[in-house]
């Protein structure tokens, strides 16, 4: 379950809910997920957008270890506020609790578009992504080498095309980079139900260390 906090960066704000494994020891360190909502939630209220989040450890096969994080987006977009989100992404990673070589992010849609965007920034921050039916900068497609990948998309979706996923991972592996591209044909935009609980999407991240 959730645990609300909040991290202050300034005059900003985040307010964020970590989910610590059953088997959590205080010294520790723990693989972290840190996961990027979509535009859905961000009217919603921060209690509702924890409960509506895709990534909840019922959902995780096999019971994994990972601390979940899961921070509100109050604003359009994630991108308003990059300086305050790159800040809050630091602060993960250097908590006690936080396994540097097991850091990993993931984003759907809106947080999808945004992931692309924030690992331009903090790329070395992370061990691996996850981008759930988002779409990336064409232009920066040589910028993400030495960070594994793996793109998601729905071939039914009429809200970001498809495309958008197969031509970021196209010209970001012709770069050198390391993208896996998984494409559901029976789903549309709609795929991160599906995506965050199964097994398949946490071993791929779980194979990749620093």
């Amino acid at each position: 379950m959730y645990e609300k906090k909040t991290f202050y960066f300034g005059e900003n704000k985040i307010e964020y809910g970590v989910d610590l494994p059953k088997e959590y020891r205080e010294g520790e360190t723990y693989p972290v997920l840190l996961y990027l909502h979509g535009y859905g939630l961000v009217n919603a209220t921060f209690d509702d957008m924890l409960l509506s989040t895709p990534v909840q450890r019922a959902r995780i096969p096999n019971g994994l270890p990972f601390i979940l994080i899961a921070p509100h987006c109050p604003y359009t977009s994630w991108l308003l506020r990059t300086e305050t989100l790159c800040a809050f992404c630091e602060y993960i990673a250097s908590q006690s609790f936080c396994d540097k070589k097991r850091f990993y992010v993931a984003g759907t849609s809106m947080g999808a578009c945004s992931l692309w965007m924030l690992l331009l920034e903090k790329k070395n921050l992370f061990t691996a992504g996850v981008i759930c039916c988002g779409q990336g900068p064409y232009w920066a497609s040589g910028f993400y080498q030495n960070i594994p990948l793996l793109v998601l998309h729905g071939e039914r979706d009429d809200v970001i095309f498809s495309y958008e996923s197969k031509l970021m991972a196209e010209k970001v592996n012709a770069n050198g980079g390391d993208v896996t591209l998984r494409l559901y044909e029976d789903l549309g935009h709609d795929i991160w139900e599906r995506a965050f609980s199964d097994a398949q999407t946490y071993a791929w991240l779980l194979q990749h260390t620093k």
